[in-house]
């Protein structure tokens, strides 16, 4: 209601958190478990790479970057999200790494389809 009329978006986080100081909330003991992510951050550069496709304005970005500098490797603005434009990054992203005299050992991704081949593709490509 309030965000319809004020234009405004306000998270649960902070309406829970200023409940808090004003005494009207508790704390709820099963949200305060540890959270089960990985968080690498590698000591060598270019021994870990991770990449991701983020929709920006109508357009498709993809970007490499590194896990133990956190910078930026390479990256793609595209119309499309596709593999040929993710292999067409990577590959620039190595001739990057090589003109550091650096390799790319592995890399992050989150398994979206531009990473990974489909039942549908290996049957294409004769691999059955």
């Amino acid at each position: 209601m309030w965000d319809s009329l004020y234009k405004q978006n306000i998270s649960h986080n902070k309406i829970h958190q200023h409940l808090l100081e004003l005494g009207l909330a508790r704390h709820n003991p099963k949200k305060q478990k540890k959270r089960k992510r990985c968080r690498y951050e590698r000591k060598h550069s270019l021994s870990l790479v991770y990449t991701d496709w983020l929709d920006y304005d109508g357009s498709q970005v993809i970007a490499y970057e590194d896990d133990a500098s956190r910078k930026i490797i390479s990256i793609g603005d595209f119309t499309n999200a596709t593999t040929d434009n993710a292999i067409g990054v990577f590959k620039r992203a190595e001739d990057i790494a090589r003109a550091y005299r650096g390799q790319i050992t592995a890399v992050n991704t989150d398994r979206g389809t531009q990473f990974y081949a489909s039942g549908g593709e290996k049957k294409k490509e004769g691999v059955s």
